[in-house]
């Protein structure tokens, strides 16, 4: 796990595909968001890695290069407080990573600036507008039923 993020309070949690018997292992932050936060945060990004395995998990290579990934983030997004990682989540030959952020263009130019010193990331970002942070909020209900 990358080092971002170590002031919040993670949580784990663990799901099985029930058509590929592969689990799927998240992790998410259990912390209570502050308001002023999610008023200043309030666009959702995804970003995917999708990766081949037999086992829905990736292989070693791949999770250091993910992690690589999830610490380049950390530093080009979160140190500011400008983004907060919520989610992530591992298996089913894909890793997402979950953020709430501010401005889409600001997001986008952030994660350039931070990734141009890296070789390039198999990434997918996927963007929407979210100011009441539901997606975090039905996965810890489903979580805690």
């Amino acid at each position: 796990m990358s080092q971002a993020g170590s002031s919040r309070k993670w949580g784990t949690a663990t799901s099985e595909d029930t058509t590929g018997g592969h689990t799927v292992i998240f992790r998410y932050v259990q912390d209570t968001v502050q308001d002023a936060t999610r008023l200043s945060q309030p666009m959702l990004f995804r970003l995917v890695w999708r990766y081949e395995s037999d086992t829905g998990m990736p292989t070693i290579e791949a999770r250091e290069r993910m992690d690589e990934l999830e610490d380049a983030l950390a530093l080009a997004l979160e140190a500011d407080g400008f983004a907060s990682l919520v989610l992530v989540s591992t298996g089913e030959r894909r890793r997402e990573w979950t953020y709430y952020a501010g401005p889409n263009e600001d997001f986008m130019s952030r994660l350039n600036r931070g990734l141009s010193s890296h070789p390039r990331f198999p990434i997918e970002i996927f963007i929407s507008e979210e100011p009441d942070w539901e997606t975090l909020n039905d996965f810890k209900r489903r979580v805690a039923s």
